[in-house]
Formats: structure tokens, sequence, C-alpha cells
């Protein structure tokens, strides 16, 4: 795991996407086997797979939607249920909740550029997210900034989803690139 430190967006609640997130590493990849099958392989149907697609979709857009949203216990809280219990990338959701509970609330906006779902198999997906911030940071009580991170342009995050129990979970968010001031 990487931390890539907190001048990503949203202090901690969107510089959690980097902190959180999440993991480096190489990510396996199953090789074509080299011998003909036998038999056919069911091949998806473009319906269940564009189902899918925009259900990995939504799950991201999701993400992105409540880290751009007010710092409440009921945003960490709906955070929390739709990423998978060992994903590091909860630390946003912590980090909410505890800004929330002090009265402290994040500003600015994470803006996505680009975004690309791919399904990786019945159980597997991923979405690359290309995203530039806004001037970001938090917030206490009475409005005085504790923490200010600069406005940054392309940065890139890979987030990996799991279906667990027929829902669709962000599982690892791993950073591939982290842009640089806007």
């Amino acid at each position: 795991m990487f931390v890539r430190g907190c001048r990503v967006a949203l202090a901690c609640a969107l510089s959690a996407l980097a902190l959180a997130g999440c993991s480096s590493g190489d990510k396996p990849v199953a090789l074509p086997s080299l011998s003909q099958s036998p038999t056919a392989s069911p091949t998806p149907s473009p319906t269940n797979s564009a189902t899918e697609l925009a259900a990995v979709s939504a799950v991201v857009r999701r993400y992105f939607a409540l880290i751009n949203g007010p710092s409440t216990a009921a945003a960490a809280d709906e955070l929390i249920s739709i990423m998978t219990a060992p994903c590091k990338c909860r630390r946003v959701a912590s980090s909410v909740r505890d800004a929330a509970s002090k009265g402290q609330t994040y500003f600015g906006k994470a803006t996505i550029t680009s975004f690309v779902p791919s399904i990786d198999g019945q159980a597997a997906a991923d979405v690359l997210v290309d995203y530039d911030s806004t001037v970001s940071g938090l917030r206490d009580a009475h409005g005085r900034v504790l923490h200010r991170d600069p406005a940054m342009k392309d940065m890139s995050a890979d987030f990996r989803l799991v279906r667990v129990g027929g829902v669709w979970r962000i599982d690892i968010v791993e950073i591939i690139r982290d842009g640089h001031p806007a």
C-alpha cells in the first residue's frame, strides 16, 4: 500500500481517495488457454453486459457523488455500504464520519474527466477514472480552514469492484496517477 499524501482534493475525504486507496502492485491477469476448447463457452448477452457495466458504473459514480457531497454520518454510512469490509478505501468513510462528528466540513469538488468501466468475469470489474479537483480542504465548525490543498489536474485511479451477494462493491482503489497542480 502506498500513501501519496493529502494534496489530492477534498482534504481528507477526497485525498482519502488517494490515501485510502489503495494499493500499488501488479494486478493478476488471466491468460487465455493455448488449447482449443472442446465446447463453446457461453458468451454473455449484450444486454447483460450493458446491465453489469451500468451497475458497476453507478457504484463508482455514487462514490464520487458522496465525496463531493456534505460531510455527514449518513454519507459515511453510504460510503461504507458500497465498499467491501477489507477495502482500505473505507478510510474515506472514517474521515467523513470523524469530520461530521466534530462539526467540520470538507470543501472542494472532484470532476470526472474520463470514465472507462470493464467487466472482468462474473464477479469482478474495473473502472478507470481520470479526474480533476478544485481547491479543497477541511473547515472547522466556525468556517476556519484547517487544511487546504491546491486544485489538481489529470489524476487517475483504478476502482476494482467485486460482486458480493449479488451487489457490486468497491474492493480496491489503486492510484494510477497523482496528477499535478492546476
